[in-house]
């Protein structure tokens, strides 16, 4: 299984975590500036919104605050509004071009190797008296190779360390497949508490949303692709309750 290491994983989050920026709207590039991940606001008190800071990275993917909307190759809006003491929010995800031949090719031992990921940071504000109970995911894959080509499609969809789900797509060399479009569904219901005695009760957690997609070509001849269905949309959907903290 081709996943993100520990060290790539630190980096994203720090990122997100560390960036200094103001809780204002996505500015226009501007020379000179530090790449940043985007800050969710659409004003100047930054309390009041659900998702305070979001971020896509990966070989295969990138979207930053310094990016012109055009540039941007994730689009991201949240329904129906970035806003605490909203029952249930919902995420949609625009991958204009994310795909197996988005990332890298390496030509290694004869074979050539492609690897595309994309991994999606979304900072979500501890609501007081609130926690999320259950998240969701959903997205359409179009997969197609000929023989002497594998594939291997991995998501996971993770709220810190408080539940997970993923699925492995996982096709050897021998296998053909005609295009096809595979149904990528992830649901967990999380756990109030983890196995430290930490609440998740009001508490800040991180959603991650993860995207690996890997091909080897022992033929060179031989054809492969993966990306989502058109309109290349994915969602991520939160469904929050009332708690009391331990």
């Amino acid at each position: 299984m081709i996943r993100m290491n520990c060290t790539v994983r630190s980096l994203l989050w720090s990122l997100l975590a560390t960036a200094n920026i103001s809780a204002s709207a996505p500015a226009e590039p501007n020379a000179g500036q530090t790449l940043n991940p985007i800050m969710l606001s659409n004003g100047g008190n930054e309390s009041q919104v659900a998702v305070v800071k979001w971020a896509a990275f990966g070989s295969g993917c990138r979207s930053v605050e310094e990016m012109a909307s055009k540039d941007r190759n994730v689009i991201f809006n949240i329904h129906p509004k970035n806003a605490v003491k909203t029952p249930n929010l919902t995420f949609d995800l625009v991958f204009p071009d994310y795909s197996l031949k988005s990332g890298k090719q390496v030509d290694k031992d004869n074979a050539l190797e492609f690897y595309s990921e994309c991994a999606l940071r979304f900072a979500i504000r501890g609501q007081p008296g609130r926690r999320v109970k259950k998240i969701e995911g959903n997205v359409k894959l179009e997969l197609q190779k000929d023989k002497g080509a594998s594939l291997m499609v991995f998501n996971e969809l993770r709220f810190g360390q408080f539940g997970s789900d993923e699925r492995k797509l996982d096709y050897d060399e021998q296998t053909e497949i005609k295009k096809t479009v595979v149904d990528v569904n992830l649901a967990k219901d999380l756990t109030a508490v983890r196995s430290d005695g930490k609440s998740s009760c009001g508490t800040d957690q991180v959603l991650f949303y993860d995207f690996t997609m890997y091909a080897k070509k022992t033929n060179k001849a031989s054809q492969v692709s993966a990306s989502f269905q058109a309109p290349k949309r994915a969602s991520v959907r939160l469904e929050f309750e009332n708690c009391t903290a331990t």
